[in-house]
């Protein structure tokens, strides 16, 4: 509540105690007007600082709530770049056995070619010898 709304309540009230009072004077004594006035006022102001400390009370609390929020908020995000992190060692380490996989089947093509070459140079061994011996002679 702003001070200036106090205040015009406050004002509003005095106003209001000194009608009674002023009805009730000569039927009732001032000093008792006074002390039920007083006492009108203690209780006010005493509500007021009740109000006063609940409402400080749940500031610190949604102030609590807010860290721990904000807490949460960063261990989630830490918590999801590791689980992307985690995916994409995977997708690696699955392009890494892809990859193997295509060299080995490489080289077991070009183990086959060259055992190919091997025969087909031994089968032509004897034909080579003999050219080269035609040559010579």
């Amino acid at each position: 509540m702003s001070n200036n709304k106090k205040e015009q309540e406050r004002t509003e009230l005095h106003r209001i105690i000194w009608n009674i009072a002023n009805d009730l004077r000569g039927s009732v004594d001032g000093n008792e007007v006074k002390y039920l006035a007083e006492n009108v006022i203690d209780r006010i102001r005493k509500a007021e600082q009740e109000a006063d400390e609940t409402i400080r009370a749940a500031l610190e609390k949604a102030g609590s709530i807010v860290e721990q929020a904000k807490k949460d908020a960063q261990t989630s995000v830490r918590d999801h770049e590791a689980a992307a992190q985690a995916a994409a060692a995977e997708k690696v380490m699955a392009a890494q056995e892809k990859s193997k996989a295509a060299l080995e089947e490489a080289s077991r093509d070009l183990d086959a070619q060259m055992q190919e070459l091997l025969q087909t140079a031994r089968a032509r061994q004897p034909e080579a010898v003999q050219k080269i011996i035609k040559a010579l002679v």
